[in-house]
């Protein structure tokens, strides 16, 4: 009786001590982002996502590791693939929705290819820094380069915007219409 309390006792330690390094690893892996190292993080978390299937950090180290492929990286292809394991592998974890949701926009917008999707993200990403007629033009000719570009209806939206904001009226009503 005794030899079996010992045992129950040595695996919930053993538990506890694994959680504890699980949990260490993932905040390593989320420093290493915090500090800009997002290759190095994105790698960190994906393995410990993919080394341990069954932890409870498994679907958040592999939710993490997308974010950062999608909006660190511009590596929309791997984004998709590790959104979708979270929601396939993990059915009812709390990020399961919302891995459905990237998941199924990526696999949308990455039907003509991922160079243009990266090209449109780093516009967005970047029009803050940039002068507006430069994240215009980047736009206009990103739709004349692809003009079947997923997300055309988005990027003809955005440039109406910018070009309304302008009081650009005329084109930003043919870019809207």
């Amino acid at each position: 009786m005794r030899s079996a309390a010992i045992l129950v006792a040595v695996m919930i330690a053993g538990g506890a001590a694994r959680a504890e390094t699980t949990q260490a690893r993932f905040a390593a892996a989320t420093a290493l982002e915090a500090h800009g190292q997002f290759a190095a993080a994105a790698d960190a978390l994906e393995r410990l996502g993919h080394e341990l299937p069954n932890d409870s950090y498994a679907p958040d180290a592999l939710f993490e590791a997308a974010v950062v492929a999608e909006e660190r990286l511009s590596d929309p292809t791997r984004a998709h693939d590790l959104y979708e394991e979270v929601a396939t592998r993990y059915p009812s974890s709390r990020l399961s929705r919302r891995a459905r949701t990237r998941a199924d926009f990526l696999a949308r917008s990455l039907t003509t290819g991922a160079e243009p999707l990266r090209e449109y993200d780093d516009i967005l990403a970047g029009a803050a820094t940039r002068s507006r007629s430069d994240s215009r033009a980047r736009m206009e000719a990103l739709l004349a380069r692809w003009p079947t570009f997923a997300l055309t209806d988005r990027a003809l939206f955005w440039l109406g915007q910018r070009l309304a904001e302008e009081r650009h009226w005329e084109e930003a009503r043919a870019r809207f219409v």
